[in-house]
């Protein structure tokens, strides 16, 4: 593990690269499941616990799929497409996976470029490099941002003790010193060994205070993260009680709808409305509880 920064230059290009932090491959999972292929449990299930993570993701995946017309891969799936197509409409950006970066490792470095990380529920406005050129950032090795949640509760995520200028929902402050995809990792000063340390935000804010990066807070929205109602930490809540599930999935839609976007942040509009329309798809594909409840005994006798 790199202890030190070797001395950089400050000087910085516009460029950006969007590293995918490892997710399943949903198409292909959706795919398959519809085809009628048995999955293996691994493609979409850790090996290894993680918290926060549900521990039989098997059970509730089935719980999903017995209730709902439209699978549950499929709608990871089209989520993740959202989240890319706003990548993809950044002008001098590069997406990659984890498994690329070592690959393309002297590019980034050489491009010094601004690096972030995202989920597959992770969202960029897709002016990004725009609003990185309006900013100073001299001196900084990552480039931290207030960054809007999205899910049944919204709120805005801002570091304790810095003004925000717009705040959409609630005001919170920072779990960590960094959240989901909110910095910006300079490339051109923090040495590219250090990235692997510094992708998931929670290990990566210990990571950041160890060897002492430098951040740099900027009162702009350039990010939003959407939990939405087939985000793996939510589904065993979603159907503990399965005569509530669709009322739920139906009170995030109506809160999406709700949610007040100001004009500097119009480009929000555009994956809500995605998402609101994937998710009333969903809604209308639902089965009468009875029915996937019979669907579910079935399955059960038919793998015995």
């Amino acid at each position: 593990m790199p202890d030190e920064r070797p001395p950089r230059g400050d000087s910085y290009g516009m460029n950006i690269a969007f590293i995918s932090r490892q997710s399943p491959d949903w198409a292909s999972l959706a795919a398959d499941y519809e085809s009628g292929k048995r999955l293996d449990l691994y493609r979409y299930k850790p090996r290894h616990d993680i918290p926060g993570f549900p521990k039989h993701i098997e059970k509730w995946i089935g719980a999903w799929n017995r209730r709902f017309g439209l699978n549950f891969f499929r709608c990871r799936q089209i989520l993740k497409e959202t989240a890319m197509d706003l990548v993809a409409r950044v002008p001098d950006s590069k997406l990659m996976s984890e498994a690329d970066v070592s690959v393309r490792a002297y590019e980034i470095g050489q491009s010094e470029s601004i690096v972030f990380y995202l989920d597959d529920d992770d969202w960029f406005d897709p002016d990004l490099q725009q609003r990185l050129t309006e900013l100073d950032l001299d001196g900084i090795d990552v480039a931290v941002f207030p960054l809007v949640r999205l899910g049944r509760e919204v709120f805005t995520f801002v570091r304790a003790g810095e003004a925000a200028d717009i705040v959409i929902g609630e005001r919170h402050d920072f779990d960590f010193r960094y959240q989901t995809n909110n910095y910006g990792i300079r490339a051109g000063r923090v040495p590219l060994e250090a990235l692997p340390y510094l992708k998931d935000h929670v290990e990566g804010s210990g990571y950041a205070d160890r060897i002492a990066l430098t951040d740099g807070y900027f009162d702009r929205i350039v990010s939003a993260t959407n939990k939405t109602p087939c985000s793996a930490s939510g589904l065993p809540a979603l159907f503990d009680r399965p005569d509530r599930t669709v009322s739920l999935i139906r009170g995030y839609v109506d809160g999406l709808r709700a949610v007040p976007i100001p004009d500097s942040l119009m480009w929000l509009n555009e994956p809500i409305d995605r998402t609101i329309g994937l998710f009333e798809e969903l809604i209308d594909s639902a089965r009468p509880l009875f029915n996937a409840r019979v669907r579910g005994w079935l399955n059960r006798r038919l793998g015995e």
